[in-house]
């Protein structure tokens, strides 16, 4: 999913352009209640395994499970090629083509 637009609430400015939504918002609801709580309890896996009521080693099965989720949707850079499949489709132009070829260099 991909985010064109935001407006700020109180001023009324508004961006377009192609934004990603933040990695821990890209996980499905249960692996978002699982990273609150693990927040929550300031990574303290035997609190996350009493409040769930679970076994440490399915409590910690899920949160590797949470961390792989979060990794693959951290999609913060863009790869050379999508840029240029963008940049043929007519959704970025080229100097924004230019900008994320650089960053992506980084």
């Amino acid at each position: 999913m991909t985010a064109v637009k935001m407006e700020c609430h109180d001023c009324g400015t508004v961006m377009d352009g192609r934004f990603s939504p933040c990695p821990v918002c890209s996980l499905d609801p249960e692996m978002r209640e699982l990273f609150d709580l693990f927040m929550h309890s300031r990574g303290n896996l035997k609190e996350v395994q009493r409040i769930l009521q679970l076994s440490y080693p399915t409590v910690r099965s899920r949160i590797e499970g949470m961390f792989a989720a979060y990794e693959k949707s951290d999609s913060s850079k863009i790869g050379r090629m999508e840029i240029l499949k963008m940049l043929r489709t007519g959704d970025i132009d080229v100097v924004e083509a230019e900008k994320l070829l650089r960053d992506a260099d980084k």
